[in-house]
């Protein structure tokens, strides 16, 4: 096993690691969650590279000063106060979000994240929920060389514009039916379900400008 663990509570440089690795990020304003998830997770027989953050903001400086690479494979555990974050959709292009839930019954909305665990959970089915959630990780990386053809890549560009599914159909001259199965088959390609999500990917990939970009349309 080759699994280590990185707090960062301040911006560290951090060495490269193959394609291989899998990278964890603990998200939580509790210094005991966190190290107690990393002691369970560390307990996995994956290659993983663990990274603790108190909050949002210290994650995304830390990432945008590392430029990972884009395939690279990761895994972010968030508590719960982070999700009432509107800037949390950049978080759903090529990563697997688990929603850490502090209380008995605490509901998450299913768009937020992609699974949900509790502080009372037992370290069987967290580790049981963390495989799951690799196991999705790594069929969505498989996929993610699928590339979108010249007519849904029209579409996704008026879709994050803000162009309702009639005016994408008048403008590229086909029936509304053609542009929510040209949507669909975007969704199935990329992973990505949430017009925000589609919104990153696009821009990601320069496919339009960012201050063309309406943020109202987002939220």
């Amino acid at each position: 096993m080759s699994s280590t663990i990185e707090k960062t509570n301040t911006l560290r440089v951090v060495d490269s690691y193959d394609s291989d690795t899998i990278f964890v990020f603990i998200i939580h304003s509790s210094v005991i969650v966190r190290e107690g998830l990393a002691a369970i997770l560390l307990n996995t027989t994956e290659q993983i590279k663990l990274f603790q953050f108190e909050n949002l903001e210290l994650f995304d400086n830390w990432y945008n000063k590392k430029q990972l690479n884009s395939k690279q494979k990761s895994i972010i555990f968030l508590g719960t106060e982070n999700l009432n974050t509107s800037n949390i959709h950049h978080l759903l292009f090529k990563k697997i979000l688990i929603g850490i839930t502090n209380n008995v019954g605490e509901i998450i909305e299913k768009d937020s994240v992609n699974y949900t665990i509790s502080l009372y959970d037992s370290d069987e089915k967290i580790i049981s929920i963390y495989e799951k959630a690799l196991h999705s990780l790594l069929n969505k990386a498989t996929h993610e060389e699928v590339e979108l053809s010249e007519r849904e890549q029209d579409v996704l560009k008026l879709l994050v514009l803000g162009h309702s599914n009639k005016e994408i159909a008048d403008r590229l001259c086909i029936s509304t039916h053609t542009v929510i199965s040209h949507r669909k088959n975007i969704t199935k390609k990329l992973g990505i379900k949430s017009v925000a999500g589609l919104t990153v990917y696009a821009i990601i990939n320069k496919m339009v400008n960012p201050e063309n970009i309406k943020l109202s349309d987002l939220i």
